[in-house]
């Protein structure tokens, strides 16, 4: 008899495992509860909160806590299996924000037992440190339920020119995790200040480089993709002229849709720093005009604000 067991591949419904990741305020936490309600209902959810933000959504998303205040003594990966262990018999969908913390406890443990265990021979500590990190790592990916976890990013800060003018933006380098760990998930998406999600990493491979909100529109695609829902879209095509034609223009259409979102997150950005209502009142109203107008007139529209305001600074 033999020992494998071959049999030809089929989409059924998925497990999700996500990871979002970005600097302070990028909306890490509000992505992981919009999508962890649209997936099942709010009370199948339950947030291992370590950041002591999920009450702060508690009208919007009516989800179930964790609250990680648990003594420092205690190894926080061990409990934070178990944590997961048990929310499995119960809840549908794990949010834990955020993986970050038990990163930075497993560092000082290490850090510990380095200097007080081994002499000050860190090889020796992180050969006890690793394993419990990869089986951390384990619980998440085998775990029945969906989950969602955040990282906090390495933020280095950059200094741009810009019409004369100096501007200062920040850049998440990469996860406050163990290295390459943000890899090991399903999804990776990563939050721009601006609350754009650029997804990194899709095992999926239909997110796969999408710049996106997330939105209902985008929550109902990913929850109809994980139930084995498939529509037009999903479907392979073959690369005919007219085929590459279609898709080269959603493309273009794609891209100027973000183009115009860009900008006008940009100019909010601008009137906040005028703190005058009447621009604020003003641009709601061209706002209100662009729906008669087309995508090239915007755009022209979006840069003479834009110009107006830079030069008023």
């Amino acid at each position: 008899m033999s020992n494998f067991n071959f049999r030809k591949a089929e989409k059924k419904s998925a497990v999700l495992k996500l990871a979002f990741m970005g600097v302070a305020g990028s909306g890490k936490t509000y992505s992981a509860l919009k999508i962890a309600t649209a997936i099942t209902d709010p009370q199948k959810v339950v947030v291992i909160d370590t950041e002591r933000s999920v009450d702060k959504y508690a009208d919007i998303f009516p989800v179930n806590v964790c609250e990680w205040n648990l003594v420092s003594n205690q190894n926080q990966i061990d409990l934070l299996i178990e944590a997961i262990k048990e929310a499995e018999k119960q809840f549908k969908v794990i949010v834990i924000d955020s993986l970050s913390f038990f990163w930075s406890w497993l560092i000082e443990y290490v850090d510990n037992l380095t200097k007080t265990r081994f002499n000050g021979n860190s090889f020796m500590g992180w050969g006890v440190g690793t394993p419990l990190q990869k089986k951390l790592i384990q619980t998440i990916l085998l775990s029945p339920s969906h989950i969602i976890v955040t990282f906090r990013a390495k933020t280095e800060w950059i200094v741009n020119q810009e019409g004369g003018r100096t501007k200062i933006s920040r850049a998440g380098l990469g996860a406050e995790q163990g290295k390459q760990i943000e890899y090991e998930f399903d999804l990776l998406g990563v939050l721009t200040e601006e609350h754009l999600c650029d997804f990194r990493k899709d095992r999926f491979g239909k997110f796969q480089d999408r710049i996106t909100k997330i939105d209902d529109k985008f929550c109902k695609e990913l929850r109809d993709w994980l139930c084995g829902k498939q529509n037009e879209n999903d479907k392979i095509i073959i690369k005919t002229v007219k085929n590459i034609q279609k898709t080269n223009k959603e493309e273009k259409t794609n891209n100027i849709d973000i183009n115009i979102e860009k900008r006008i997150i940009e100019i909010e950005n601008l009137i906040k720093e005028f703190g005058e209502l009447e621009y604020i009142v003003k641009f709601n109203k061209v706002k209100e005009e662009f729906k008669k107008m087309s995508k090239e007139e915007i755009i022209k529209k979006l840069e003479e604000i834009e110009n107006f305001l830079k030069e008023r600074r």
